[in-house]
């Protein structure tokens, strides 16, 4: 074992000092469960938090010893440490923080060729890839299409983690891979501790979720890159029940929604006590925009079937995304007089079930 400690320290000191920090990353994991308490292991962890090791440690290899006997003044300046990059949610931990976390990471090896996520199932953590080379692809009619190809440093299946929906697309291990995973229990732990990892968690939601859900909602479908941005950060975000109402038929419009996870039913009452359903919605769906743009009382309910999560934005601010984009309005508008439409069409018809007409 100490002869395998030592290459891994090795190799991860190489690894970071190539600025390959993902590499070195998923080596900290096995040397800190390996040796947590050795002094070379801690100067690493220092270095990958952004954080230089003390000056009098410097012997990783016995070349590094030899050099550390020569005169001072003929050592060759040391490079500043890399900083670990933004999208390793931990890189503002201390080092206390980061071993913390570092304890909670579990670490996969997938041989080339081999499943790492499949189409169909939903992730259940975030994984983050390492070393090696991933390819996502999709199965459609019997054919197979490779839709790109992942390197270190790569987030997989964050999509399906977030919005807690199944995977559009499998993630094949293109070379041998490591992965490191973050499962959905520990990272709601990590996050409740350290403030930091939620709003960096937040901002993962916010770039790889959010804004191309956005991008494929018919409303903003035409905007760019940056006036979608500049939407997205008009949204909160708001926790709901089951049970709970989000709207109430016959109250003022108050805000606009996109529906973050979870699932909900809209109705409408058509007299007796009794209501029908007018529509289920999901993932990626959006209501509240009618009252809003009419300035009337909201035309039906919308609860939730279960524990969900909502991206809001207020009556005021998206009339304030109207104003700034007008093409928005005629989608608006189109959208708003076909529901109303098919609720009319489907109240009808409850009525006349009921006989009531």
């Amino acid at each position: 074992m100490e002869e395998a400690f030592e290459k891994y320290l090795d190799v991860a000191f190489a690894y970071y000092n190539k600025g390959f920090v993902p590499q070195a990353l998923s080596l900290s994991k096995i040397l800190y469960d390996l040796k947590p308490d050795d002094p070379r292991v801690e100067d690493l962890i220092k270095m990958l938090t952004g954080s230089p090791p003390e000056p009098a440690v410097e012997e990783i290899t016995a070349e590094g010893a030899e050099e550390a006997k020569e005169p001072a003044e003929e050592k060759t300046p040391k490079k500043k440490p890399l900083k670990i990059p933004k999208i390793l949610f931990f890189s503002s931990l201390s080092n206390e923080e980061f071993i913390d976390v570092l304890r909670h990471l579990n670490r996969h090896v997938f041989p080339a060729g081999d499943v790492i996520l499949e189409q169909g199932e939903r992730a259940k953590a975030i994984y983050l890839l390492t070393s090696g080379e991933a390819r996502v692809e999709k199965s459609e009619n019997g054919e197979v299409r490779v839709l790109k190809t992942l390197g270190p440093g790569s987030f997989i299946g964050q999509y399906s983690f977030f919005a807690k929906t199944p995977l559009p697309a499998s993630v094949m291990a293109e070379s041998d891979c490591e992965v490191l995973e973050v499962s959905e229990k520990h990272l709601k732990e990590i996050s409740r501790k350290y403030p930091q990892v939620q709003k960096y968690v937040e901002n993962l939601y916010f770039h790889h979720v959010f804004l191309p859900t956005l991008s494929n909602i018919p409303l903003f479908r035409d905007l760019n890159e940056d006036d979608l941005q500049e939407i997205a950060k008009r949204f909160v975000l708001v926790k709901v029940e089951k049970g709970d109402h989000v709207i109430i038929e016959g109250t003022p419009g108050e805000a606009f929604y996109v529906i973050r996870s979870g699932a909900f039913v809209v109705s409408r009452g058509i007299g007796g006590g009794k209501r029908v359903r007018l529509a289920e919605l999901r993932e990626g769906d959006f209501f509240g925009e009618i009252a809003l743009l009419t300035d009337d009382k909201t035309t039906a309910t919308v609860t939730a079937l279960k524990k969900s999560e909502l991206m809001k934005i207020e009556k005021e601010r998206f009339k304030e995304i109207l104003l700034m984009y007008p093409t928005i309005m005629d989608t608006v508008t189109r959208y708003m007089e076909e529901r109303l439409a098919d609720t009319k069409k489907k109240v009808r018809e409850a009525l006349e079930e009921e006989g009531i007409i």
